[in-house]
């Protein structure tokens, strides 16, 4: 299904539809007629509409279809709707045609873009959306409804799914409290990535989104049943979006700056992949937002908002989310998901224990030190009590997980949760890694593929 996140990159009321000659037309004179050029909206999805007095009085255009009309056989408001048409033409394209006895039908599809504002007024937070200025604050429309959805299953840590959250009339959950606050307290950078929406930042530059890149990387992987993190290193490992999206005698690197150009065409590719795919994978997309926050801490900000309780904050709610996927279900967890789950748990603990020796740069004192505040100060279970539940699934990564208890003891924890690593480690050794279905993304937290006992 067509997804509407494809249009969020836009999320500003500026990308509201100008005001159209037919609907603000200047008087002008009888000068002589000039020819106005259209340029394909391929080179650009804004519409320009900087026409001059020059352009509204003329009696020629050209149409997108390169065809110049004249206009002098038209009443003056027809001209109107004729300029605007071909100035600034509709996102359009034909679905099907159709034969029926004496009818000839066209089904097309338009594209209609909608942008949402919340805006923080005070303490209150307005929700504005460009389609139609007469809701009041009461009503949500639409696209409302369907964003802050969006939104809050993207934020939501420590809920079970099967409980219903108490929607309000403005069009979300009480449970998500001011959107406003929800989405700067999460971060827009990192809920962007896992909404799949580019982010455009005012320091931008000429560098390519990283999330998209790595999207990209696994929706074709998955096609060729290869590793994403091995596909095609001549592409992604030093990406470039080239000058043209057309790259000759290579499909993939075409397809690739096709999902980077199009957010229409990204989102269809994503609709078609199957439940199994990496870029599907929900426990991968959980272990690449840790990583995304790890990234976002190291590198700081002005504002000081990205700080190690930051951090715990999405890292314990990864946790959370992955421990409520496994077991807030009706039907028993698929041993492949089960690997995958366990496979995002092992990594997200070996990102938080081989960062012990460097505290953040940009905080200062032990306690605010990320591997102190999950592991060392004190015991709160932190990955190996889900892992216990995953005997099956865990044992695949035995090697890797004795590594990171070696690490834990010498760094220093609560003797209780070293007694819980001990144990866990034991009761895998007793087990027997079972076959299971190859998956593209079975890569541990170490970037090996894990080892299996004999």
């Amino acid at each position: 299904m067509y997804s509407p996140t494809a249009k969020l990159n836009g999320l500003s009321l500026d990308a509201m539809p100008p005001v159209t000659r037919s609907m603000s037309r200047l008087q002008g004179d009888n000068s002589p007629p000039t020819i106005v050029d259209y340029e394909s909206s391929l080179e650009s999805e804004d519409c320009e509409s900087d026409w001059s007095e020059t352009d509204e009085d003329s009696l020629t255009i050209k149409s997108p279809a390169r065809v110049i009309y004249r206009l002098d056989n038209l009443p003056q408001g027809q001209r109107d709707v004729v300029r605007d048409t071909f100035n600034c033409p509709p996102q359009m394209s034909l679905q099907r045609c159709r034969h029926v006895d004496n009818t000839y039908a066209f089904q097309m599809t338009e594209l209609v873009n909608r942008s949402i504002r919340l805006h923080r007024d005070g303490e209150r937070t307005r929700l504005v959306c460009s389609c139609a200025a007469d809701v009041n604050e009461t009503t949500a429309c639409s696209h409302i409804l369907w964003l802050l959805d969006q939104i809050l299953d993207q934020t939501l840590y420590d809920h079970d799914r099967r409980e219903p959250v108490c929607l309000n009339q403005r069009g979300f959950a009480d449970e998500m409290g001011d959107p406003f606050e929800r989405i700067s307290k999460h971060h827009i950078d990192i809920l962007a990535a896992d909404l799949h929406c580019p982010l455009i930042r005012e320091d931008a530059d000429s560098r390519i989104d990283s999330a998209r890149t790595l999207e990209a990387r696994e929706l074709l992987a998955s096609i060729h049943a290869e590793d994403p993190d091995t596909f095609r290193r001549d592409i992604f490992d030093s990406p470039s979006q080239g000058t043209k999206v057309i790259k000759r005698h290579d499909i993939d690197c075409t397809v690739f700056r096709m999902l980077l150009d199009n957010n229409h065409f990204f989102q269809y590719f994503r609709s078609l992949s199957r439940p199994g795919d990496p870029i599907r994978d929900v426990f991968r997309k959980l272990s690449q937002r840790v990583d995304r926050v790890l990234h976002q801490l190291d590198a700081g900000g002005m504002d000081g908002s990205k700080t190690t309780e930051w951090a715990t904050h999405h890292i314990r709610g990864c946790v959370s989310s992955i421990r409520c996927a496994v077991f807030d279900r009706d039907q028993p967890l698929p041993f492949s998901e089960a690997h995958a789950a366990a496979a995002a748990l092992v990594h997200i603990l070996s990102a938080v224990v081989t960062r012990h020796p460097r505290a953040s740069i940009h905080v200062s004192g032990q306690d605010r030190n990320l591997y102190m505040t999950l592991v060392g100060e004190r015991d709160i279970d932190f990955v190996v009590g889900v892992l216990g539940l995953l005997p099956e699934a865990a044992c695949h990564f035995l090697y890797d997980l004795e590594a990171l208890l070696e690490q834990v003891e010498t760094h220093g924890a609560p003797v209780s949760y070293v007694t819980k690593f001990r144990t866990l480690i034991a009761s895998l050794r007793g087990l027997k890694p079972e076959s299971r279905p190859k998956r593209a993304n079975e890569v541990t937290a170490s970037g090996r593929r894990s080892k299996r006992m004999k």
